[in-house]
Formats: structure tokens, sequence, C-alpha cells
């Protein structure tokens, strides 16, 4: 977003933008940073967008009543903690493009072509550029031109990560700063796992069978029998894990059908809050609560864990096959060392309160 220098600019630049796309956004701004500003509309396009990308990518948030208003975390409502994570990323967002300026930075050309592709192909889409002036107006409150500030701004504030935190960047994670990273946010579990509603289909050779359309594994449904049989197993092996018995031997034993070797994971799985998908949240959050030499039976909808939580390893992230769990290592630590930055400059941030009220996750 351009910095503008007078009222008589800011005028100029507004009314032209009304005359050319004939529909005008309101100028008001949700929030100024040292010169920068997100205007309303700007506030309102990514409130919404962020709210339909977790929506969609996370099965567990629904758009109810019920879940806005459940606890995210004690007093703290699902709403609110959405919300706050939303209009954080829209405060970096701003943060971000004054200091792409800050530091000389410029969009390559590419990026450019991109933004005006995506442009064109979505006024193609809605049939010309009135058209989808239209729809952005109705839904946003935006308009072209405006939309166009939107992928800059999303472009400019990737780029600065990178410049900064991505490979090879200009503030990237220390050997140091990992090994921190790694004895502060990683645990070590070994667990086992047992399928409670259904079993994996196999045909007459015993090989997996596999659906053709999808190409995922077909499963058949247990019996209650079958049921109560995985249920003793799974509280069989609890209790042989707690009286002493290596978990080495019940994961060879149950955990191949899931992908498991003892060649590939010698020492267990390593298990940080940065994924909570890998593992199950069930699992990640009891490994990351759990004392050292703990053993629980973690239970969810469809499956049981027998967990057993062990003394990290000493960079385990630097020596095969351990390292194969860490390709993401440095990421994790460069965010959090993206946020720690971003974060001191939140509070230079001036925002109008009773616009941003508007524009809560269960409003919208």
């Amino acid at each position: 977003m351009k910095k503008f220098i007078t009222i008589l600019c800011i005028c100029f630049i507004l009314l032209s933008a009304c005359f050319s796309m004939f529909s005008c956004t309101s100028g008001k701004d949700a929030l100024e940073y040292k010169g920068y500003e997100i205007t309303e509309g700007m506030y309102s396009y990514w409130m919404k967008s962020w709210k339909s990308y977790y929506l969609s990518y996370y099965s567990d948030i629904t758009d109810t009543e019920e879940y806005w208003n459940a606890e995210a975390s004690e007093g703290v409502t699902n709403k609110d903690y959405l919300t706050e994570q939303i209009s954080t990323r829209i405060r970096y967002y701003l943060i971000a493009e004054k200091l792409f300026d800050d530091y000389n930075l410029k969009l390559d050309d590419e990026v450019k072509e991109k933004i005006e592709s995506d442009i064109n192909d979505q006024t193609d889409y809605y049939g010309s550029k009135g058209a989808f002036n239209d729809f952005l107006s109705e839904e946003y409150g935006i308009n072209i031109n405006t939309l166009k500030k939107i992928y800059t701004i999303e472009e400019k504030y990737r780029a600065l990560f990178q410049y900064l935190y991505g490979t090879n960047g200009k503030n990237t994670s220390t050997p140091e700063e990992l090994d921190n990273y790694y004895k502060t946010y990683f645990v070590r579990v070994k667990y086992v796992m047992f399928l409670k509603e259904v079993k994996y289909a196999y045909d007459e050779e015993g090989h997996r069978i596999t659906d053709p359309a999808t190409g995922y594994y077909e499963f058949e449904d247990l019996t209650d029998e079958e049921k109560e049989e995985i249920t003793r197993k799974a509280n069989e092996v609890l209790e042989g894990v707690k009286g002493g018995e290596n978990i080495d031997t019940y994961m060879a034993e149950y955990m191949k059908e899931f992908g498991y070797t003892p060649e590939e994971y010698p020492n267990g799985y390593y298990i940080s809050a940065d994924n909570y998908t890998l593992h199950t949240v069930d699992v990640t959050s009891a490994a990351l609560e759990m004392e050292i030499g703990e053993v629980r039976l973690i239970e969810n909808e469809s499956c049981y864990f027998v967990v057993q939580k062990f003394e990290l390893i000493d960079k385990a992230y630097a020596a095969l096959p351990d390292s194969n769990q860490f390709t993401d290592l440095v990421s994790y630590s460069n965010n959090l060392k993206f946020t720690a930055e971003f974060n001191e400059y939140l509070s230079d941030i001036e925002e109008d309160s009773e616009l941003i009220a508007k524009y809560s996750v269960e409003k919208i």
C-alpha cells in the first residue's frame, strides 16, 4: 500500500479509484502502523477469507453458536481464540508492508504477473470487471483495485519472511537456536495403536485392498467380539508396559501394519505441538504433558494408543535415522523467531476498536 503524503493526494487517489472502478469501498482505516494502513474493506476480506480457510481445513471447526461459545482453553472461547489468531495475522501483514519497504525489497516480475493473472482469471469468471466489482463490493466491501493491493501485501509478507527467515535468510536460526528449540518444544514417545471399529481389508493373497477410485486402503467393520478383543489387547499392552516390559516388543508385534519398522524408528517418535495432526491431536496433547517414563492409555473415537514417554536423545535431529523426523525443524524455529520479532511491533499499531469489533468470526 502506498504512503499518502497529503490530504489532497489521498482524496485524488480515492476519487480516481471510485470513478475508474464504478464501485468505491469505504476509506475508513481499521489499522494504521507508521503511515501504512489496512482499510475496513481489506480487514473484512482477510477476516472472511481466513475464517473460510479454517472451516475448510479443520474438520472439527464448525460455524455454529455452540462451537464458537465453547472453550478453546480455560476462560477463552473458540470465537475469541480464532478471531485473535486472524486479527494478529492481519496485523502481521501491515507490519510486513512497512518492513518490506524498510529493507528496500522488490517483488519479482513473476510475482507481479501472477497477481495480474489471478485478477484477470477471476474477472473472466464473473464475466466483466463490473460484475466482479459487484461481487467484491457485496461480499467484502472492496473493489478490484483493493483486491490487487491485498494480493500485493500478501506477496510482500511472503517475500519478507523469506528474506529474514527463509533458507539462508538474514535472521535464520543458528545451530544453538535450533538445539534450544528442539530441547524446548519436542518430546519423544513410543506407542502402540489399535483400531477400535475397523480393520484393514485383505485379499486372498494377504495384500491390503486399495480402493481404485481413491487410492486409499479399504476397511471392514469389526464384529462385537473383535471389538472386545481389541480392548483386551490394548489393556494387556498397557499393563505389560507399566509392569516393566519393553514397549518395543509390542510395537514390533502390533505396529507393522501401520508402517512402523524398528529400523526406521529405533528411538520412537519425536512429537511437537507444531504439528498436532501427524500423530493425532490426542497423542500429541498427552505426550506434551506426560512425565518421562509415564505410560498412558489414550482413547479417541477410532483408536486406542498405549503411549510411553522417554528422555530426548541429544541432537537427535542431526543423525540418521531420527533426523528424518525433523525436516521442518528449521522452519519451526524460524517461525518462532518471526513471531517474537513481529509481536514486538504490535503495540505500535493504532486501531479503530469499534470498527474491528464488527468482524469477529461468529459475526461475519
